[in-house]
């Protein structure tokens, strides 16, 4: 939500969309799953033609978890930066004592930490309550597939044909060809 209401800012800027200036998101991540690289990089691209929707907007997400990882067994070190961004101001403090530029960047952290603009286009509880919510659909959803393969799996076993199946559990050909093959 929030790139969005940034990115709709800058369509106001000057009078043709062809000079619209790059916009980037960095998002540093905690709790991805281990499918996620250490950095990845995204674009709203349709999963068909491979073409661009919005060619001036690039996502650089950053897997802290795996960076963190990097860092501390001695991997790549490049990201030793990124990696003091997880930690609490009490740890910037002792790790950047006596470093004039470490201090500056400290005192930016800081900053941005305490500027509601930057940290608050979502409060707290409300992010708690989607993230839940959203678990609870997923599990329900989840929950729904796996009776619909359950239904499948019994109407398969007394001849239905796969398109009466398919027809009646709103599963794909491809999914019961699979639960007909386990």
């Amino acid at each position: 939500g929030y790139i969005f209401s940034k990115y709709s800012e800058i369509i106001n800027i000057g009078e043709s969309y062809n000079k619209m200036p790059k916009c980037y998101q960095i998002n540093f991540t905690r709790g991805l799953s281990g499918k996620y690289p250490l950095l990845g990089i995204y674009n709203l691209t349709d999963i068909n033609s491979k073409i661009n929707f919005i060619d001036n907007l690039t996502i650089y997400e950053y897997n802290i978890d795996k960076i963190h990882d990097a860092c501390y067994n001695k991997g790549e070190m490049k990201y030793d930066y990124i990696a003091i961004l997880d930690s609490t101001l009490e740890e910037l403090d002792h790790i950047c004592k006596g470093d004039k530029n470490m201090e500056e960047y400290k005192d930016n952290i800081k900053r941005l930490n305490e500027d509601s603009e930057f940290t608050e286009w979502i409060s707290r509880e409300e992010d708690v309550r989607k993230v839940t919510n959203t678990l609870i659909d997923n599990a329900k959803e989840e929950g729904e597939k796996n009776k619909s393969k359950e239904i499948a799996k019994n109407l398969l076993n007394k001849n239905f044909s796969k398109k009466d199946v398919s027809d009646i559990t709103g599963l794909s050909i491809d999914e019961i060809n699979s639960i007909k093959m386990n």
